[in-house]
């Protein structure tokens, strides 16, 4: 059993993040290399003023209830803590790469209304992400002239690999 103790609406503040193509790889330019395996991507903000991004995310805190528990015990309680980043519609200079791209909030006064909008309730929240995917009328979302994406090594798809050149561009050939 589940039971929702607590909501809300973070930014969350990463330096950047890492995608790789799904879509076909006939698209030109390929993503993909001749045995088919995807190419990563570092995507950050190419401006030094604004080193980390900022991404629209919701959580939520749980109780859940422990298995195992004997009869007449008073129930153990876990706490369970959850995340998500929100996607949208990729712009058109980052659909080449990928058709989702995470929802950044590109201004301090974007981020506070995310944050507060929270405090106000779905209903608000939804008027936000209206305005932050670049719904109305648009066929894409919305550019983020400061993001770039990078290729890097294939290492970095092993979740293991935590080497000094995760971020190191490289030549795509």
């Amino acid at each position: 059993m589940w039971k929702k103790v607590s909501r809300s609406p973070p930014s969350l503040p990463p330096s950047s993040f890492l995608s790789t193509s799904h879509l076909p790889s006939s698209l030109p330019p390929s993503p993909q290399d001749k045995k088919g395996q995807k190419q990563p991507y570092y995507c950050h903000s190419s401006d030094p003023s604004r080193p980390l991004l900022s991404l629209a995310g919701l959580y939520d805190t749980w109780y859940h209830k422990k298995e195992g528990g004997k009869e007449g015990e008073e129930e153990e309680k876990e706490v369970m803590l959850s995340y998500t980043i929100l996607t949208t519609d990729a712009s058109p200079s980052f659909s080449w790469l990928h058709d989702r791209m995470p929802l950044i909030l590109q201004s301090k006064e974007e981020e506070e209304a995310w944050l507060e909008g929270g405090k106000e309730g779905g209903r608000k929240v939804g008027e936000i992400l209206s305005v932050l995917r670049g719904e109305g009328g648009k066929e894409r979302g919305r550019e983020v002239p400061f993001l770039v994406c990078e290729p890097v090594s294939k290492k970095m798809s092993n979740m293991q690999y935590e080497e000094g050149d995760c971020a190191t561009p490289i030549k795509v050939e």
